[in-house]
């Protein structure tokens, strides 16, 4: 079977899907669920101050910044299936030699490692979800991934609790549960997922030129990159401004997260149905609208306890908007790329969110430092005005 995609078979279809969403899933749990709160919560028992635990925390996301021009080639050359062993095998060893290290700058050092097996895996699921659905429900394929990412994160922390923080017991968890994500790798051996066109070089196809041809997905996911890293770090402290009680403004993260997770497949539902074009401006102007509309409803729905209905109502579907930024920024990178260019226009999809999650949290922080009560919600605001300049002038 030389594409997925082309059989006929739907039962084949969708064990394929479910397939590469099991190895995604699996490696989202460990990658991203376990790994940064245990190092955070680590490094925090050893006295480490909260600015260098900040720095410690992006190492991962640099080093997605600094290989992600190669990912490309290497997917090209290796195929899907040994790309994403390669990614599971390298975010192993990873785990292990922060297991074994007990100097910060060891730890620091297997912690920036580990962002190649993320960007790695990160890739290879995007574009192997692509390649087995038809473009009539794309959108719902990538949404259903793009959920169970949202719930990969939020399970990672959890298991912590069996194994608590200390001694090997966790790291060993989480070498484990990538271990596992090598079984339905070994499943995939039995096809050749790979398309025949990724053999084509795609060396041309750098930022730029990518950037002309995706303006809008890249502006996406840049968006998408930009809030969600602000809203986990800041809108606590936005909300606390504003009223809130300590406790119900740590929860507002919560509803975000719901949001973001639950809201994924009906936007690529939508998106399957009215255009991803469509969806985008949709998205766009929901996440503008939240963001004006939060602070109102915190002041009017009871300001000290925090316990009314609509901030957290206003909260999920803004993370829902918000999220869904980056989930349509893959289908579009999908509808309008093919081969080798649609791995690099992946690659660069995830290079976009990563700049905005960088920027997102200085930017935001920064605001709310200007403008106390609102700073961080006009921050966001002016994230998605910028998209919807993008959209009008790409039109």
């Amino acid at each position: 079977m030389q594409r997925i995609n082309n059989s006929s078979s739907g039962r084949v279809r969708w064990h394929g899907l479910a397939l590469v969403c099991t190895l995604s899933t699996l490696a989202q749990i460990a990658q991203l669920g376990i790994l940064p709160p245990l190092l955070a919560l680590i490094l925090q028992n050893r006295g480490i101050p909260a600015a260098q635990i900040g720095v410690f925390s992006a190492a991962p996301w640099l080093m997605i910044l600094a290989v992600s021009r190669f990912v490309p080639r290497l997917i090209t050359n290796l195929g899907l299936v040994r790309a994403g062993a390669l990614a599971i095998a390298a975010s192993i060893v990873s785990v292990a030699g922060m297991a074994a290290a007990s100097d910060f700058w060891i730890l620091l050092a297997f912690n920036f490692a580990t962002g190649f097996g993320l960007i790695l895996r990160w890739i290879v699921c995007d574009l192997w979800i692509l390649q087995i659905a038809g473009e009539s429900w794309r959108g719902c394929a990538i949404g259903t991934h793009e959920t169970l990412m949202g719930l990969g994160i939020a399970v990672g922390p959890g298991m912590l609790v069996a194994t608590g923080i200390d001694g090997a017991a966790p790291f060993a968890m989480c070498a484990g549960v990538l271990a596992l994500a090598l079984v339905p790798l070994s499943v995939a051996l039995q096809w050749d997922a790979r398309p025949a066109d990724t053999k084509k070089s795609s060396d041309g196809d750098g930022f730029f030129v990518l950037l002309a041809i995706l303006p809008t997905a890249l502006a996406g996911a840049f968006v998408c990159g930009f809030i969600e890293t602000s809203a986990i770090s800041l809108l606590p402290a936005s909300a606390a401004g504003l009223g809130m009680s300590a406790a119900a403004a740590a929860l507002l993260v919560t509803a975000f997260g719901a949001g973001n997770t639950l809201l994924q497949f009906p936007l690529g539902w939508l998106a399957d149905k009215i255009s991803c074009a469509r969806a985008q401006i949709v998205a766009a102007i929901v996440t503008l609208v939240g963001a004006a509309v939060f602070p109102l409803a915190i002041d009017g729905d009871n300001l000290q306890a925090g316990t009314g209905v609509l901030p957290w109502v206003v909260l999920f579907f803004w993370g829902g908007a918000a999220g869904g930024m980056n989930t349509l920024a893959v289908m579009e990178a999908s509808e309008k790329t093919g081969g080798a260019r649609l791995v690099a226009a992946l690659s660069t999809v995830a290079v976009a969110y990563t700049i905005g999650g960088v920027i997102g949290p200085a930017a935001s922080g920064a605001a709310l430092q200007i403008f106390p009560l609102h700073g961080f919600m006009l921050a966001a605001a002016v994230a998605a005005v910028a998209f919807l300049v993008v959209v009008g002038r790409r039109k």
